[in-house]
């Protein structure tokens, strides 16, 4: 091998699996030095990396310096990590290595205590200060991450959120350019992080997706919300008076998902809504609400709707599930009843809309 050009090393190199190369570039640094540097060159030209279990076992089978040469090898270029199942000695051997174009990480480990989980995260805020999103469904401590500065999106909707710390919610909104913030929680606990985050960075929220919330409190944090431009509500149950009082205290609403909401009886209730609503620019519903029964016969109701409408409205009828086709029955419904020169309806299947229960993601300007 050593004696291959190149060009040929690293077509080499490139075709084996990662742990082929690893295992290619432990052999080859003391009997096949340009061996061993083209393996290097070839992790430097990606930018992303997955370090799985199989290869923190490996470290373990060697000294500690080749974990360590290994990570001086990909820091210089690596934008996005991926860590599995990896332990506190492994960060901790980390330290002292620059990661300068480090922007994206995703972790998850298998540790038992809180103890051990906060010296994971800040080890992870130690070698990597400069992140600007961070993904995981381990335990998150508010208090430790708000000195990622310049974090941009932080998603914790693999597993439930526990802030178990004090004001731990409170150093996650003292992130000064947070964007997107996505939680996965039981409904009681959703609505008391929410307080703080609408009590904070309310008028700040511009979409907020919410799966199984009482609608109520979203009535009652109505003030909070008036710059809010996109709603997506999924399985939450609320009543015709409550709704419409909803988003007709949102004047800047441009966009509003319903999904497998107990709403959606009758046309007449869209029309209202959209009567309600004189910002809104697209309305999504999922296509169970629409069979016959739906439609009003008489079309004035729209018209009269469509006619004020400040601006074109875009019905979307969302397919939830990717292996069941729209029924043709549908599509003629839809072309029968909402034929307006103000009005756009299409089916599409919008993977956005498709949210696990008690999951919540607001993102912020």
């Amino acid at each position: 091998m050593e004696n291959l050009n190149d060009d040929v090393q690293l077509r080499i190199i490139n075709y084996l699996e990662f742990l082929s190369q690893f295992w290619l570039w432990v052999a080859s640094k003391d009997v096949a030095p340009r061996t061993y540097d083209n393996v290097s060159y070839a992790w430097q030209g990606k930018t992303s990396h997955k370090l799985q279990y199989r290869l923190f076992k490996e470290f373990e089978k060697y000294d500690t310096l080749v974990e360590v040469d290994f990570i001086r090898a990909i820091s210089p270029t690596v934008k996005h990590l991926e860590l599995y199942r990896f332990s506190i000695s492994n960060l901790t051997r980390w330290r002292g290595q620059c990661f300068p174009c480090m922007e994206s990480l995703y972790y998850a480990v298998d540790f038992i205590t809180h103890w051990e989980h906060k010296e994971a995260l800040k080890l992870i805020v130690e070698l990597f200060p400069k992140l600007k999103s961070l993904k995981s469904p381990s335990y998150i401590n508010g208090r430790i991450i708000e000195k990622l500065t310049d974090l941009q999106i932080l998603d914790l909707s693999e597993s439930f959120l526990y802030f178990i710390e004090f004001d731990s919610i409170n150093g996650i909104l003292n992130l000064p350019k947070l964007q997107s913030f996505s939680f996965y929680t039981e409904p009681h606990e959703t609505e008391s992080i929410m307080n703080e985050i609408f009590e904070r960075r309310g008028q700040d929220i511009r979409k907020f997706l919410a799966s199984a919330l009482d609608i109520r409190f979203l009535v009652n944090k109505g003030q909070c919300l008036k710059n809010l431009r996109l709603l997506t509500l999924c399985s939450a149950y609320y009543e015709r008076d409550e709704f419409e009082s909803l988003v007709s205290n949102m004047p800047a609403l441009e966009e509003l998902n319903l999904v497998d909401c107990a709403y959606w009886q009758l046309e007449s209730d869209l029309w209202r809504t959209v009567a309600n609503c004189r910002s809104l620019k697209i309305l999504g519903l999922s296509i169970e609400v629409i069979d016959e029964d739906f439609f009003d016969s008489s079309r004035l109701q729209m018209e009269y709707v469509l006619s004020n409408h400040l601006q074109p409205l875009i019905l979307n009828f969302y397919q939830t599930d990717d292996d069941v086709d729209v029924p043709s029955i549908l599509h003629a419904l839809a072309f029968k009843y909402f034929n307006h020169s103000n009005l756009t309806y299409c089916f599409k299947q919008h993977r956005d809309i498709i949210i696990c229960r008690y999951l919540t993601k607001i993102e912020f300007c």
